[in-house]
C-alpha cells in the first residue's frame, strides 16, 4: 500500500512511546500475510480451559471475566472441536458453570471471586459467559429475584449505578446493569429510570462520552454509553454528528486501529470499544451501509500487528512487543475481525456478534427466549 514508506516522526526525541508506535509501522512493512491464525487461537484458549499459568492470579478477582472471554473466543472463532477433544470441552464447561454459580452472592448479583462482595462488571462477565454457554443448566443458575434486588440496591435516583455497594461511580455501571436486566427480562421502569438523561449529561465537547459528567471522552466509556442508550431507545437523543466524528477521528491514520483518546497509542481492545459503536449508529441512520470507518485497514492491524508472531501459538495481543495474554485483547480485538468486508480469504471470517452485548448473535436470541418464557 502507498503508506508503507511512510514512518512516524518522533521529532529527533526518541521515547518508550513514540518508539512503540514505530513498531506497528515496521509491522506492516514487514508482514505481508492476512491470515487469521484460527486454530492456534483455538489452541490457546483451550490449554487455558485446562490450565492457567501462573501469572493469571493477578486476574484471581476476575473470574467471571475469565469464564466470558474464553467462551466468547471458542464462540467467534466458531471452534471445530476435535473429537477427542469434545468431552473435554464438556468437562470445562460445566467446571465453568460450577464457577460461575459459586461466585452468585446471595444478595444477588456476582462477585469476582470467592468471598467478594457482587460487582456490576463481574455480574455482566458472568452473564454474558450463561448466555454464551447456551444450555438451561447455564441459565438456570441466575437467580433474577435476587439479582433485581442488587441492581436496585446500586440504583441512584438521579439515574447512575454503584459499581458495588459504595463502590465508583461512571457509565460502565449504566451499561453493565442494563444488559443484565435486559438479557434476564427484569428490566423495568424503576431500574431504568433517569438513566437516560443521566448518560447523555457524560457527552462532551468531543463528540465522544466521559466516564462521568465533564470528563474526557474516552472510547471505552463512550460505547458503553452509546449500548446503553441503544437498549433504552435513547440514542438519537445525543449529539449524533459530533459522536460520528469522534469515533471515526480515533481511527489512527498509519496503524488503521483505534486509539481510545486523543493523543494515546493505537491498542487493540479499542478494534471493539471503537468499531462496535458504528452498528450501533448506522442502525439509527437512514443511510444504508454507511460506513464511517475503514474496515480493511482494522483488520490489517489486526492481523499484522496484535497476533502473536510466534509459529504455532496463538493468542491476541494489544500492540506488537506486548506480552502475550488471555485477557480483554483476545475476545475484544477478535470480535473486529467480523466485518462485512473481509481482508484476506473467507477463512478469516468469523461468527456475527452482537454490536451491544458483545456475544454471538444467536446467543443473544437464546437467552432472550429463555427468560421470556420463565
Amino acid at each position: 500500500m502507498d503508506f508503507l514508506h511512510l514512518s512516524y516522526n518522533d521529532d529527533n526525541f526518541a521515547t518508550k512511546t513514540s518508539d512503540t508506535q514505530s513498531s506497528c509501522i515496521e509491522r506492516f512493512q514487514e508482514n505481508n500475510s492476512f491470515t487469521l491464525k484460527r486454530q492456534d487461537h483455538i489452541d490457546f484458549i483451550l490449554e487455558n480451559f485446562v490450565n492457567l499459568e501462573s501469572y493469571m492470579i493477578s486476574l484471581d478477582s476476575s473470574q467471571t471475566w475469565l469464564c466470558y472471554w474464553m467462551c466468547h473466543s471458542l464462540a467467534l472463532l466458531d471452534a471445530p472441536i476435535p473429537h477427542q477433544e469434545k468431552y473435554l470441552l464438556i468437562i470445562c464447561f460445566k467446571r465453568l458453570i460450577n464457577t460461575i454459580r459459586l461466585l452468585q452472592s446471595e444478595h444477588g448479583g456476582f462477585a469476582g471471586a470467592p468471598g467478594m462482595i457482587p460487582h456490576l462488571a463481574s455480574s455482566y462477565a458472568a452473564i454474558l459467559a450463561i448466555a454464551t454457554i447456551g444450555t438451561a443448566e447455564a441459565y438456570s443458575i441466575v437467580n433474577t429475584k435476587k439479582l433485581y434486588e442488587f441492581l436496585a440496591s446500586v440504583k441512584h435516583k438521579d439515574g447512575f449505578f454503584y459499581m458495588q455497594q459504595g463502590g465508583e461511580v461512571d457509565v460502565r455501571g449504566c451499561y453493565c446493569a442494563i444488559v443484565c436486566a435486559y438479557l434476564t427480562g427484569i428490566m423495568d421502569d424503576k431500574l431504568t429510570e433517569n438513566e437516560a438523561e443521566y448518560i447523555l449529561k457524560c457527552q462532551t465537547y468531543e463528540g465522544g462520552f466521559g466516564g462521568i459528567p465533564d470528563a474526557e471522552a474516552h472510547g471505552g466509556y463512550t460505547f458503553c454509553a452509546v449500548a446503553a442508550l441503544k437498549i433504552l431507545g435513547r440514542v438519537k437523543d445525543c449529539n449524533m454528528d459530533a459522536l460520528i466524528r469522534f469515533v471515526s477521528s480515533k481511527q489512527m491514520k498509519l496503524e488503521g486501529g483505534f486509539q481510545g483518546r486523543c493523543n494515546k497509542l493505537v491498542d487493540g481492545c479499542y478494534s471493539f470499544w471503537q468499531a462496535a459503536i458504528f452498528p450501533i449508529i448506522e442502525s439509527e441512520l437512514p443511510i444504508p451501509e454507511f460506513h464511517a470507518y475503514n474496515q480493511e485497514m482494522l483488520q490489517r492491524y489486526l492481523l499484522c500487528c496484535c497476533q502473536l508472531d510466534l509459529e504455532d501459538h496463538g493468542g491476541m495481543l494489544d500492540k506488537p512487543e506486548k506480552i502475550i495474554r488471555l485477557s480483554k485483547e483476545n475476545p475484544f480485538t477478535l470480535r473486529c475481525m467480523e466485518m462485512s468486508v473481509i481482508l484476506g480469504d473467507e477463512s478469516n471470517e468469523l461468527k456475527t456478534t452482537h454490536p451491544v452485548f458483545n456475544i454471538v448473535s444467536t446467543k443473544v436470541d437464546s437467552i432472550l427466549d429463555y427468560f421470556k418464557v420463565k
